[in-house]
């Protein structure tokens, strides 16, 4: 949440941390974007390992109670499913991805999912993510109708969003972004690279 706010802000999220409020515009943002989220249809779920049966039974009363239309999951790797015979990671990530596919489909929502990438490829002369980078990429592409990729530049501010997957459209389409770590805050540009699948 406090991420949230210094986004909204727009005050640095250390100095945000530490209380360091140095000007009362500051102060005013701060209230403001406060007040927002607080008034806004936002909704937290913060509990670990979170099952996808308690995922199903929260988002179901949200719904129901609220009228939410976006589930948002952070992230699908860390869900707190066990498969029988098999606690693979891929096994559980197979099970979680295809009950988010249901769950979608039953409350008629959009659910997006955050999903753990591998390292090894910021060991490639490409930096840029692929699909198989995902861990479980292949019960996830089964399931989710797009899938984003994004790349930060270490220490630096360059981004890009990479469409990895989109079931209705074009595929590897780079969008250039700006990170401002002061505020954790993506900024957007327009495409300048198209590519078709071979």
């Amino acid at each position: 949440k406090d991420r949230l706010v210094a986004y909204e802000a727009k005050i640095d999220s250390d100095r945000l941390m530490h209380g360091d409020i140095s000007t009362l515009e500051e102060l005013k943002r701060l209230e403001d974007a406060i007040k927002n989220q607080s008034e806004g249809p936002l909704y937290f779920y913060d509990r670990a390992s979170m099952t996808t049966g308690e995922l199903s039974a929260s988002a179901h009363l949200a719904v129901a109670k609220h009228g939410v239309r976006v589930i948002l999951v952070d992230y699908l790797q860390i869900m707190g499913d066990r498969v029988e015979g098999d606690d693979s990671i891929y096994a559980r990530v197979s099970h979680a991805s295809g009950a988010l596919r249901v769950l979608a489909g039953t409350l008629n929502v959009c659910i997006v999912a955050a999903t753990q990438m591998s390292r090894k490829y910021s060991n490639r002369d490409d930096p840029m993510p692929r699909l198989a980078d995902a861990k479980g990429a292949g019960e996830i592409e089964q399931d989710c109708f797009w899938m984003r990729g994004l790349w930060r530049e270490k220490d630096g501010s360059e981004a890009q969003v990479k469409v990895l997957k989109n079931r209705n459209g074009p595929n590897n389409i780079a969008i250039p972004m700006t990170f401002d770590a002061r505020y954790a805050r993506f900024h957007g540009s327009v495409v300048v690279e198209k590519k078709r699948e071979k």
